[in-house]
């Protein structure tokens, strides 16, 4: 899929990764989910359902020691709707990543244990989706249609990979 940079209130995706200019970013995604919704009237308010829809008990980024990252993809209504909350991509990072949680009782016993014992539980006794943040990927694409955004997991700890791409001239046929 391809951001759309025009349409993004944050800046792209390759920028905040550190790579200027045109850049191609690779992600391993698993698959594709759609977080549908028609009731939320605040930036806050999607950012929290996003973020519990991102974090089902059963996704990779769970079972792994630390390391996996995820990434949301927003319509532009969305992604304009959130950033009047969460003008900073930091910030709606920030407050996806603490909606990307669950308490540690919210896991069957088995895995409380198994998720306790990687360091996967917090002080609080929260287990996020993922360490930190930062390795909650947004970009802003699709169409003006304002009910979707998209949920894509990869599997396990692998990491996106941006680098820089010359101009259209120098590249091979």
């Amino acid at each position: 899929m391809a951001e759309w940079e025009e349409r993004s209130p944050w800046a792209p995706l390759a920028e905040r990764r550190g790579v200027p200019g045109d850049a191609l970013t690779v992600y391993g995604c698993i698959g594709t989910m759609d977080i549908a919704d028609v009731a939320a009237d605040r930036g806050r308010v999607l950012v929290e359902l996003i973020g519990k829809s991102l974090a089902y008990p059963g996704t990779n980024a769970y079972i792994s020691h630390w390391g996996a990252e995820t990434m949301v993809a927003l319509a532009p209504p969305w992604a304009d709707l959130i950033a009047v909350d969460y003008p900073s991509i930091a910030d709606t990072q920030e407050a996806l990543w603490h909606a990307a949680a669950h308490p540690i009782d919210f896991f069957p016993e088995p895995h409380r244990a198994w998720l306790d014992e990687r360091g996967r539980v917090d002080a609080k006794g929260i287990a996020h989706l993922v360490e930190s943040p930062d390795e909650i990927l947004v970009i802003v694409c699709g169409g003006l249609g304002n009910l979707h955004a998209m949920g894509l997991h990869n599997f396990g700890p692998t990491r996106a990979v941006t680098r820089g791409i010359g101009p259209l001239e120098s590249r091979s046929h």
